[in-house]
């Protein structure tokens, strides 16, 4: 694997706290295997629901910006929007000519 993908719900914060989890479990990981951490892409799904608002969009930024190896990549699975930036994201990553953080497609403003 090149990357990881984590997705987890716009609309649920226990489905972000899980994602959160996961990240913290795939570093211990790593670090026992004496490997870095893969690149994450983490995906917040549901774009489309609740007008596009994230509730704790502010702590997902926050996590994404404490850690280097991950970027950020809002969609809506349903509508399509957003999914292609994931593809995209995950390209970058694994030729390594990104940097990490919040992809093009999110703003503090939804």
């Amino acid at each position: 694997a090149d990357c990881i993908i984590l997705v987890f719900d716009r609309t649920s914060r226990d489905s972000f706290l899980a994602v959160e989890n996961a990240v913290q479990e795939l570093q211990l990981r790593a670090h026992e295997e004496g490997k870095p951490l893969l690149p994450v892409i983490l995906v917040g799904n549901f774009l489309d629901v609740a007008a596009g608002k994230c509730l704790f969009e502010k702590d997902v930024l926050r996590f994404v910006k404490r850690h280097k190896r991950i970027a950020y990549v809002s969609c809506s699975a349903r509508t399509g929007e957003g999914v292609g930036e994931v593809t995209k994201q995950g390209m970058k990553m694994m030729l390594g000519g990104t940097k990490m953080g919040v992809a093009d497609n999110e703003t503090m403003e939804r």
